[in-house]
């Protein structure tokens, strides 16, 4: 059974235990711990009726104006709280309280300010709770004391270092920055990006605390510990109107790489927003960069293939039979750093933009069906965003997320040319006309699809060196329905068809690729003078929504001088 336990100063105390479920009558003054101590955090409770059940029925906290606001959660599952999402004020009797990176209770006065509106209870529901290596979620359904909305729903997403798994520093440091780039993304670059037509979630709450992330020299013993300190909490108005697939259909894959278009339109070619997002994102954008993953992985691809080889060759004996596959992943160790350096870009170069860097299916929400739906797709889960090619986004995208049959003949290369046209459309509603009108021309279906097959061959490295590791036919089907996993390593057809892409791609530029020539996407096209303009002030600064950031966009002395006037031209 459980104890829900809640006392006044000099009152009588009131506990009934069952075993499914517990309800305690709070006529406390303060809550109140195991020892008699006041509960971290906690003001002066109101009089309130807390009515909680156990095993995932029901998770209900009625909360007065000032009382805190408590979830219940029974079973094995919630042990695994400690330290995430909820924090246990009572391990032994698995009692929980929502609490901020400060410890301090996400009760309903908290609430109250984060939504603008009294609220009088805050219920967990059930089935949303999310526990993952990394964080925990759920949807959070409050009951508003409005004429106007008599509830909401929210999503709340918790990182706690300290509950992370064991892991080496310099990956604990990674996930870390992750967690914070993607505080940052919705403190400081949303609101920029929402103006200039970017559907985004709002976020009520973003705020974090890590420690040690930016500290060199510190012996890693020392380092870990500051390290897992620290945490991070996001608090995102649900998606209600929207919907969630994977594997995506063709259709459904427009609606994403629509979505994805307008994220990279809103930043194309924009210095110093991108300046911006290299020194507060990631420098560089994905998880699977070079940058982030390092060399050492890429010597593991010719054992973890070889392996692959022999547990799938029987699903295709003449494909796997031929020496090029065979030394599939040698070729694509071969050319990987200079795959990386093509798709790598800095804040100043011609095509960088803000890339998603994990824009996978379930980090996308759709439109729903019914009149409440939503009417267009909108991404999420920013922790990889950085300076970037969009289309190495969408090479991620196509291969991890969009059924292989949708991909198969011209599918692929359709959707490649949906995105880029989708591109050029959304930079011709919030760019200066003669700058959209440049960058279609400049941007040209050759030079996307360029970019895009070098997209594949880079993230293709990230497949073949971790997530093609023991892979098997068994290990595939165990995945099967697991709608994270990239569908290249669950699902078998698309797993096949993929490493026939790569081997396509390979042979498309191994040659080029052994001549080591100077990266593409850094050779500038600007002549002198323009060169000059364009670091000054980036093109967008004219476009509607510009001034919602006024230092992403300084005006220039003499606005339509000789520098505007060598921009222009």
């Amino acid at each position: 059974g459980v104890v829900a336990h809640a006392a006044q100063r000099g009152a009588a105390e009131l506990v009934r235990r069952r075993q499914n479920h517990a309800s305690v009558l709070f006529s406390a003054a303060r809550p109140r711990d195991r020892g008699g101590g006041a509960l971290p955090g906690a003001g002066p409770a109101a009089p309130g009726l807390v009515a909680l059940r156990l095993r995932g029925r029901r998770q209900l906290a009625e909360c007065g104006t000032r009382t805190a606001a408590v979830v219940l959660a029974g079973g094995r599952r919630a042990e695994s709280h400690t330290a995430a999402l909820l924090d246990s004020a009572f391990p032994r009797d698995r009692l929980w309280r929502m609490t901020d990176v400060s410890g301090n209770l996400l009760d309903c006065n908290r609430f109250s300010e984060v939504v603008g509106s009294r609220v009088r209870s805050i219920e967990v529901v059930p089935g949303t709770e999310r526990l993952w290596p990394q964080s925990h979620s759920a949807l959070l359904r409050l009951d508003l004391d409005n004429e106007d909305r008599a509830s909401m729903n929210l999503f709340l997403k918790k990182v706690i270092a300290g509950g992370m798994v064991e892991k080496s520093v310099r990956d604990l440091q990674r996930d870390l920055a992750g967690s914070r780039a993607e505080i940052r993304f919705y403190l400081e670059f949303a609101d920029l990006l929402r103006s200039r037509g970017l559907p985004l979630l709002k976020a009520f709450l973003s705020e974090e605390h890590l420690p040690g992330l930016d500290l060199e020299g510190v012996p890693d013993s020392q380092l870990e510990g500051l390290l897992r300190q620290g945490g991070a909490l996001l608090v995102l108005e649900s998606a209600d109107g929207y919907m969630q697939a994977s594997p995506l259909n063709a259709d459904q894959a427009r609606q994403s790489l629509g979505a994805l278009a307008k994220m990279h339109a809103a930043a194309w070619q924009d210095e110093h927003l991108l300046r911006a997002a290299a020194d507060r994102l990631n420098p560089i954008a994905g998880y699977w960069s070079l940058h982030q993953r390092g060399l050492d992985e890429v010597r593991n691809m010719p054992d973890i293939w070889a392996n692959y080889v022999d547990a799938f060759q029987h699903h295709d004996p003449d494909f796997f039979s031929r020496p090029e596959i065979l030394g599939l992943a040698r070729r694509l160790e071969r050319v990987a750093p200079w795959v990386s350096k093509q798709v790598t870009v800095g804040p100043s170069d011609r095509f960088a933009t803000l890339a998603h860097g994990d824009y996978k299916a379930m980090n996308t929400f759709l439109p729903g069906i019914g009149p409440d739906s939503g009417k267009e797709a909108v991404p999420f889960d920013f922790q990889w965003t950085g300076v970037g090619l969009g289309m190495v986004d969408v090479g991620m995208h196509l291969s991890h997320s969009v059924s292989p049959a949708d991909l198969a003949g011209n599918g692929e290369r359709e959707l490649v040319e949906f995105y880029r046209d989708a591109l050029v459309r959304a930079l011709g509603r919030s760019a200066e006309p003669h700058v959209a009108k440049a960058v279609a021309a400049e941007y040209s279906p050759e030079v996307a699809w360029r970019h895009y097959r070098l997209g594949v061959l880079d993230w293709a490295r990230m497949v073949l060196s971790v997530f093609l590791k023991g892979a098997s036919p068994e290990k595939f089907a165990e995945k099967a329905e697991n709608p994270n996993v990239g569908l290249v390593y669950r699902d078998v057809d698309a797993s096949l068809a993929f490493a026939r892409r790569v081997d396509a791609y390979l042979r498309d530029f191994e040659e080029e690729g052994a001549a080591q020539p100077e990266p593409a996407a850094r050779r500038s096209t600007h002549p002198p003078a323009a060169a000059a303009a364009h670091s000054a002030r980036p093109p967008w600064c004219g476009r509607a929504g510009a001034a919602a950031s006024l230092s992403f966009c300084p005006r220039l002395q003499g606005e339509g001088g000789a520098a505007d006037r060598a921009e222009r031209a």
